[in-house]
């Protein structure tokens, strides 16, 4: 009896054995390499297939340990919507029994699709020192690799296919490399964009609409006034004379206006009036001036000349080249006009004496004596009215 027994748990055993040996575990969409390719953000379906005898185990889906799905009858199903993080992550599908464990399985690795993700090795917001090398570089992760391009101000500055790693160099930066950076790259799953500003920091510079010689009365109130652009703030400013004047102007420095470096960005720099006042002008105030303003990243100067206006209808000297042109050209006009009239007179005359000479005869006689062959004592003797006389 305990043999028959015994000869029948050794048949189910055999029987068990022979038909697990029988399964094959099917996962659908499986690629060469156990791999199964799926998109970022779009539905992903692992189905899991017993191609044998249907034992009426139970299939479970597996990931990283943990349960994510089962079924019965020879069948799996476990869906989700995959993320860039889901990229070359396994799952095993598993034939299982609670008395037996385990008895087969298969392991699958997925392969994601997604868009490029961007990232910078500056942060968002970046200042450079004028005359420094700089570079700027832009990672991409994506799958499959994509094309990638850096823009400044949305005109194209560099375009790479195929590396995850692109630099754009600046030598030798100065102010017209301000501005916005894009970093864009693409795939066939989508695109991504990220932008930069770029400031570029640089002591402040004086303008050329302040006039570099200003004119003042002795003994009356005067302003020295100067514009000049800054990005950062003003630091320091002073003013110093030739003659190292002891006591100096009072200093005023007025903020006139802001105006976007880079149009669209948060680039900006700072118009500002900067005046220096003389209570009471002296004789020893008429100098030339050296004005240095500084900020952050250096300093400036310019010179400016300060000179007495004698009467008070004199002219500034920003006036005096046009003036002496004009007298120029009115005196270059006046003996233009003299030398044509003297030159039109000296042709009429010319013109009436040839006139005379040919067209005058007198008469001797009753007979034509052409005055280039009368003697010169006859035509002393010529008289008007047809009355002659000889010398003999």
């Amino acid at each position: 009896m305990q043999k028959q027994i015994f000869c029948k748990l050794l048949y189910i055993l055999m029987m068990t054995l022979w038909t697990v040996s029988m399964v094959d575990i099917i996962i659908k969409n499986e690629k060469p390499g156990s791999i199964l390719h799926g998109t970022e953000d779009q539905l992903l379906f692992l189905e899991c297939i017993l191609d044998g005898v249907n034992t009426g185990e139970t299939i479970i889906w597996i990931r990283n340990g943990e349960i994510v799905s089962e079924g019965r009858h020879g069948y799996a199903l476990y869906s989700f919507i995959p993320t860039k993080k889901d990229h070359l992550s396994e799952f095993s599908c598993e034939m299982h029994d609670t008395l037996k464990g385990n008895i087969k399985e298969k392991v699958i690795t997925l392969d994601i699709k997604y868009k490029p993700m961007i990232d910078f090795n500056l942060t968002e917001e970046s200042f450079f020192i004028k005359g420094e090398t700089k570079t700027l570089c832009c990672s991409s992760d994506s799958n499959p690799s994509s094309a990638t391009m850096w823009l400044k101000n949305l005109k194209v500055a560099e375009v790479v296919h195929y590396k995850t790693n692109v630099c754009l160099t600046l030598m030798n930066i100065s102010d017209s490399d301000s501005g916005k950076y894009s970093c864009l790259a693409e795939n066939e799953v989508g695109f991504s964009e990220q932008e930069i500003n770029l400031n570029v920091l640089y002591p402040p510079v004086f303008v050329e609409e302040h006039k570099i010689i200003q004119f003042g009365k002795l003994g009356e109130h005067m302003k020295i006034k100067v514009i000049a652009h800054t990005i950062s703030s003003i630091e320091c400013c002073h003013i110093e004379g030739e003659n190292r004047r002891q006591k100096p102007p009072d200093i005023e420095i007025i903020h006139k206006n802001t105006t976007p470096l880079v149009p669209d960005t948060d680039i900006t720099t700072k118009e500002l009036e900067i005046t220096f006042s003389f209570t009471v002008l002296q004789t020893s105030d008429f100098q030339k001036y050296k004005i240095t303003v500084c900020n952050h990243d250096g300093n400036s100067s310019c010179i400016v000349e300060l000179k007495p206006m004698k009467t008070e209808f004199e002219t500034p000297h920003a006036l005096d080249f046009d003036v002496n042109l004009l007298s120029l050209l009115t005196i270059i006009l006046l003996v233009a006009v003299m030398v044509f009239v003297f030159l039109t007179r000296k042709r009429n005359t010319r013109h009436n004496a040839s006139r005379v000479t040919e067209g005058i005869t007198e008469f001797a006689d009753g007979f034509p004596i052409p005055l280039n062959h009368a003697p010169e004592k006859d035509m002393r003797n010529v008289k008007r009215g047809g009355e002659t006389s000889y010398s003999h």
